[in-house]
């Protein structure tokens, strides 16, 4: 997990940053900022999935339902990347072609978004190291912090069990 202040350098600081380096950033604060959401999850959210300021989804990975208040912030980095394909049922341009290879696309934007996540550390100076597991991660310990309960942090991230989250 990062830092309090390296968290909050990433969402406030203006710095200079190429196109694919601001989107990687911002996919690193979207994560955060909606509960710690893995990448996969990210990447297959419809835009349906998104009714006002609601985002509503099955987990990936446990299939779990998950619902999310989405913030200002949130929201205002969600309408500078949302898909502008109007043929695409997906939230973001990380699938691109729907319904074929969607995986092949996930796995490659996710290994592309890591590595730039690194270049954006390098430009921040950071001395930790950001990828989106680190977001998802940097969530469930900054709760942990605010002492929010376990079997919460466990809804929230859409764990099987408090075992997982632990």
């Amino acid at each position: 997990a990062v830092k309090p202040e390296t968290m909050r350098r990433l969402m406030v600081e203006d710095f200079s940053l190429d196109a694919k380096q601001a989107f990687s950033r911002d996919m690193f604060v979207l994560l955060f900022l909606f509960r710690g959401m893995s990448f996969v999850d990210l990447a297959y959210l419809r835009r349906c999935d998104l009714q006002g300021n609601v985002i509503t989804y099955h987990r990936h990975k446990t299939g779990r339902r998950l619902t999310i208040a989405v913030s200002k912030e949130a929201m205002e980095i969600i309408r500078r990347h949302e898909n502008a394909d109007p043929g695409s049922p997906f939230l973001f341009p990380i699938i691109k072609q729907p319904g074929r290879g969607e995986y092949r696309q996930y796995a490659n934007m996710l290994r592309s978004l890591n590595y730039r996540l690194m270049q954006v550390a390098r430009t921040l100076k950071l001395k930790e190291r950001i990828s989106t597991y680190v977001a998802r991660h940097t969530w469930a310990t900054t709760a942990l912090r605010l002492n929010f309960n376990p079997s919460l942090i466990c809804d929230a991230m859409g764990h099987s069990s408090v075992k997982v989250t632990e």
